[in-house]
């Protein structure tokens, strides 16, 4: 079983990276993907890595984006507030919420499957994250 220069198992870290964004610890989160780039050698720890940053910070994005509509509404009725109107458009605010809800359950279900499948140094296999890494990540160039 190889280690890591922490002393633990690679697959023990693997998982622990993607678990801790559901725990709150971004910060623990990008503390351990800075050290596994920096100071770790194992390739497949690297790649495991950069997909769960990958993913995090999509979701990270898609919850931003559907937020941004149900807060565009209630300034808009803030501001017809003002003069005694009323702007709210639960149905619409209601829609993107689910939305974002969604991306979050489903953030969960992925960060979690992969945690699993780290014990097994398998990958889940979403095609596009696949080939963002492969496209944009390329870990042979380093020194040896």
């Amino acid at each position: 079983m190889e280690k890591t220069k922490l002393g633990i198992s690679v697959k023990l870290l693997a998982a622990v990276i993607c678990l801790s964004p559901l725990f709150g610890g971004s910060v623990v989160f990008f503390g351990l993907v800075l050290y596994v780039l920096l100071m770790e050698k194992n390739e497949w720890l690297k790649k495991m890595t950069i997909r769960t940053l990958v993913i995090v910070f999509v979701c990270a994005a898609a919850s931003t984006v559907l937020d941004f509509v149900p807060s565009i509404i209630s300034v808009m009725n803030s501001i017809v507030g003002i003069f005694r109107g009323n702007f709210h458009i639960p149905f619409v605010s209601d829609l993107f919420y689910a939305a974002d809800h969604i991306v979050s359950v489903a953030r969960t279900i992925v960060l979690l499957v992969m945690s699993l499948k780290c014990f097994t140094e398998d990958n889940v296999e979403i095609k596009q994250l696949e080939d963002f890494v492969a496209k944009h990540v390329d870990l042979s160039s380093e020194e040896k």
